[in-house]
């Protein structure tokens, strides 16, 4: 339980940043949630998004370096103004959105 806050808060930065400037999506092409193919309008290199994989990295990292999570003892003095998830969930998503920006250009541009 305690190693669901690393993943769990950059992935929602990485769900936010996605929807709302990636995608700027309305709807969700449900069709599309089913394919497992390139036909799928969420379909990445592989099935697997590269960008989306070190965002989360990245804010897991984030998430570590300000508290552990197996003594819940903090690992910086930052920790004394905010708490673990939001910068986690900050830094996934920008992380997201830098790589989006700029180096998944072909998802941008519809394939």
């Amino acid at each position: 339980m305690a190693f669901i806050g690393i993943i769990i808060a950059p992935m929602i930065g990485v769900q936010i940043v996605d929807w709302f400037l990636v995608r700027r999506l309305d709807t969700l092409h449900v069709p599309s949630l089913f394919r497992q193919d390139q036909r799928s309008e969420y379909w990445f290199v592989s099935g697997f998004n590269i960008v989306g994989l070190v965002a989360l990295l990245c804010g897991s990292l984030t998430y570590i370096s300000l508290l552990d999570p197996l003594s819940f003892v903090p690992n910086s003095t930052l920790f004394q103004y905010t708490i673990a998830t939001l910068p986690a969930a900050f830094v996934g998503g920008l992380i997201y959105w830098i790589g989006m920006t700029f180096f998944n250009k072909e998802h941008q541009e519809g394939r």
